[in-house]
């Protein structure tokens, strides 16, 4: 009985093996002597080259592809928690959807850490050009008063804060003088609530999103938040 392995490939294109008992044959691929054109675009292709009678033919799959085929995937590996100690630090991460984000990335950072501990409280759409979702002011006066306190908020805020601002007597555009104006008022607010407890608060900067439009919004409010952390002394983490 004779086997023919084949690589992969068409038979005229490619070596064969043709095996009788003991006794193996290597049958080198034909030379194709067509014009480039012709072979190209596959005219006066030539006829497959035949494989002996009573040959079985075996297709073996270039090399690599068969390792990629049968290969089993790599295993997730699953970095185990640590227990956090009683007394670990509390870092607050605030904000919107992105700070969510960020609050997941930092909690997998200090997953080695039982002296640190990452708390997060996100609200989607909350910033600070509407409070109706979440009053991150109110919210931070009570939580820096609770146990255990935390030992330094992180925040992430203003995705969500490209459109105007709705007072009691009046509606302030969005982007203009007005609206920068108290945009930065309720920035610093925050930043008062922290300081007087003493508790340091990081602002991170926003980031690039899908929407040409919302980026254009988010890197706005971006160096409205960056502008004033500096005058005001306070830290911007720059993400660009």
């Amino acid at each position: 009985v004779a086997t023919l392995i084949a690589a992969g490939l068409p038979l005229h294109a490619q070596q064969v093996i043709v095996q009788r008992g003991n006794q193996t044959q290597v049958v080198e691929p034909q030379r194709d002597n067509r014009p480039f054109l012709m072979r190209l675009f596959g005219w006066g292709e030539q006829q497959p080259a035949q494989p002996p009678p009573g040959a079985r033919v075996i297709k073996v799959p270039p090399p690599g592809q068969q390792q990629r085929k049968t290969a089993r995937p790599p295993a997730a590996v699953v970095k185990p928690q640590n227990p956090k100690n009683d007394d670990a630090r509390v870092v607050l991460v605030i904000g919107d959807r992105l700070a969510a984000d960020l609050g997941r990335g930092l909690d997998v950072a200090y997953a080695d850490r039982p002296d640190v501990r990452i708390e997060t409280k996100t609200v989607d759409e909350a910033g600070l050009a509407a409070t109706g979702d979440m009053d991150w002011k109110a919210f931070l006066e009570k939580r820096l008063t609770d146990k255990p306190r935390p030992t330094a908020v992180v925040a992430m805020i203003g995705r969500a804060d490209g459109r105007p601002i709705e007072l009691p007597d009046r509606t302030v555009d969005f982007p203009s003088p007005d609206w920068e104006t108290i945009y930065k008022a309720r920035l610093n607010e925050l930043t008062r609530v922290a300081r007087e407890r003493a508790v340091p608060l990081l602002w991170v900067g926003l980031v690039p999103v899908a929407s040409q439009q919302a980026t254009n919004d988010v890197t706005y409010i971006d160096g409205v938040i960056r502008d004033e952390a500096a005058e005001k002394g306070a830290t911007s983490i720059d993400v660009w």
